[in-house]
């Protein structure tokens, strides 16, 4: 009972601060060059906003899995208050930039975000923070319907935002080593 109640408090808690304190996360898109960017120091995009319309649910942490023929496809994390987590999902956006699909493709059942691309030999590996559950698991996107399919535990470490980089045939993994339960 003790357990069910400290749960229950925590959603309570958890929806006062959102609808009162935390700003609504969105994922916008644009096109550009970088280096124009770097060069006029001018940023004026068309940003399109990925709306969901919906105040209890939120997109963050966007990685580009595919950008052909002008549309462009996203992993993003995909928050929703009322379960208060988050999971991995794909959004595609046609070639103005407008949103044409949005579909959840990782559900682990504990809070899923940062699903930081990496690719090598043809194949997209996919590492999603995990901090929660103490792990950073690494899984292969399969090309034909863009599941991820989980490939190995990389480490037994709460690590939060984990890069990986391929230098002289080495690994790095850069990240925030989470420290203490929220």
């Amino acid at each position: 009972m003790g357990n069910l109640l400290a749960r229950t408090f925590e959603k309570i808690r958890f929806h006062y601060q959102y609808r009162c304190i935390v700003n609504q996360w969105v994922v916008g898109i644009s096109r550009g060059n970088l280096e124009d960017i770097i060069r006029s120091r001018q940023f004026n995009p068309d940003i399109q906003w990925a709306l969901l319309n919906d105040a209890g649910h939120q997109q963050a942490d966007p990685f580009i899995l595919h950008a052909a023929n002008g549309s462009v496809e996203l992993l993003v994390e995909d928050f929703r208050v009322n379960d208060n987590y988050a999971r991995i999902a794909r959004a595609k956006f046609d070639s103005n930039l407008r949103p044409t699909g949005h579909k959840v493709i990782l559900d682990t059942g504990s809070h899923l975000s940062y699903p930081h691309i990496h690719r090598e030999n043809g194949k997209s590996y996919m590492m999603p923070e995990s901090g929660k559950s103490g792990k950073l698991n690494l899984y292969i996107l399969n090309e034909q319907d863009g599941k991820p399919e989980f490939k190995k535990t990389v480490l037994d470490l709460p690590l939060l935002d984990a890069n990986i980089v391929k230098r002289d045939n080495r690994y790095w993994i850069f990240g925030v080593l989470r420290s203490a339960p929220p």
